[in-house]
């Protein structure tokens, strides 16, 4: 079982939620979040997506998505569908490994996502 998680740009939510829809992953959660990343060194200039609470902290959203080994490429090509603008502060993308999952109500041990 993979976890992935994707820090992208706030305005591209939407667009990513409905690629992730698409290819029917099996769940995800996201969060807003703030940041602070390449961009600026790059040569990122505000749009007005990108609120001025802080000069270099800027609004992002975190997808998380659990998922079996073998789905992992055709979700994170869909998040990059989603997301890609081209531009400097995309984003990133996480990987990791799950070891072990439980069901809170029963303390099953979940050996697929279903």
């Amino acid at each position: 079982m993979k976890k992935i998680e994707a820090y992208i740009r706030a305005e591209r939510l939407k667009e990513t939620i409905q690629k992730l829809k698409e290819i029917g992953a099996p769940g995800f959660t996201y969060y807003d979040v703030r940041g602070h990343g390449r961009e600026y060194k790059s040569g990122f200039t505000p749009t007005p997506f990108t609120p001025p609470i802080v000069e270099d902290i800027l609004p992002r959203s975190k997808i998380e998505v659990f998922c079996e080994d073998g789905d992992v490429e055709k979700i994170v090509d869909a998040i990059r569908g989603g997301c890609c603008t081209a531009k400097p502060g995309d984003g990133m993308v996480f990987i990791s490994t799950i070891d072990e999952a439980q069901r809170l109500k029963t303390k099953e041990k979940v050996q697929k996502l279903e």
